[in-house]
């Protein structure tokens, strides 16, 4: 029963391997060999699960009008690759990416990296556009023409 426990414990929070590599001995029957101190084990797989909840990613939060320039830009690379006849099979062997990164990128999704975007861009001949992302800064022309002191790096977060 307790280990039973244990292995639904590692379920939810994603720790299947460890609890296999952990447990292993319990699954073979290895009791007699090796110690069995299950409420040790279940113990080190809470404080993992623990771990593991605290080092979750922070959900990325993007605004209506962000969303909207990421689909537009996945719309379009899907249009560049249409127009050069390449199916995303081979856009994305070139791209040494797979086939749903590519397809997640031509839907514009936010959580695909920025290298998967230029990777495809470089197959496409359109990596040169890249480089035009922040290139006109009108903002930041204003402010040092105004001579507003602006730090080099940005002031560090109070905790």
């Amino acid at each position: 029963m307790a280990l039973l426990v244990v292995w639904l414990v590692c379920l939810e929070s994603g720790l299947s391997n460890t609890f296999v590599l952990n447990f292993n001995h319990f699954i073979k029957g290895d009791c007699k060999t090796k110690p069995c101190n299950i409420k040790y084990n279940l113990q080190y797989v809470l404080y993992l699960q623990n771990i593991f909840s605290v080092m979750a990613k922070k959900k990325i939060v993007i605004l209506p009008k962000t969303k909207r320039i990421i689909s537009e830009m996945g719309a379009n690379i899907k249009l560049a690759r249409l127009r050069r006849k390449l199916s995303s099979e081979q856009v994305a062997e070139r791209a040494n990416i797979s086939r749903p990164t590519l397809s997640a990128i031509e839907k514009g999704s936010p959580t695909v990296s920025i290298g998967s975007y230029l990777l495809v861009l470089q197959v496409l001949g359109l990596e040169s556009d890249f480089l035009l992302l922040a290139k006109d800064d009108e903002l930041g022309r204003k402010l040092q023409d105004a001579r507003i002191n602006t730090n080099e790096r940005a002031p560090k977060r109070k905790n």
